[in-house]
C-alpha cells in the first residue's frame, strides 16, 4: 500500500510540475512564439498590426519606403497606378471610408 501511495504521489507531483508554466493569450501573439511555430513573416506582420490597432497604438514594423517613392516621373506613377499587384502599403494602413472614391479602383 505504501508503494502504491508513494508512486501515485510522485506521479501527481510530476504532473503538477509539467503544468506549472503559465501560458497566456499574450504569449500566443508574441513575435517569438509565432516565429517558433512556423508562421510566415506576413502573418506575423498582420498579427502585429492587428494588435497595435486594437490597443490604439501606432505600428512600427518594417516598411521599405523606397518602393513607394515616385521614380521615373509621371510614367512610373502611371505604371504603378495600372499595376494591381503592386504593394502600396495600404493593406491594414488606411481608414475605412463608407463612400466610394477614385482610390477604390
Amino acid at each position: 500500500m505504501k508503494k502504491i501511495l508513494l508512486t501515485l504521489t510522485i506521479l501527481g507531483l510530476s504532473t503538477l510540475c509539467a503544468n506549472a508554466k503559465e501560458f497566456t493569450v499574450a504569449d500566443t501573439v508574441s513575435q517569438e512564439y509565432l516565429q517558433n511555430n512556423g508562421y510566415s513573416s506576413s502573418a506575423i506582420e498582420i498579427v502585429g498590426r492587428s494588435k497595435a490597432r486594437a490597443m490604439g497604438e501606432e505600428y512600427n514594423g518594417y516598411v521599405d519606403r523606397s518602393l513607394f517613392r515616385n521614380r521615373a516621373g509621371w510614367f512610373g506613377k502611371f505604371l504603378r497606378y495600372t499595376d494591381p499587384s503592386l504593394d502600396d502599403d495600404s493593406f491594414m494602413n488606411h481608414d475605412i471610408k463608407y463612400y466610394p472614391s477614385i482610390y477604390d479602383l
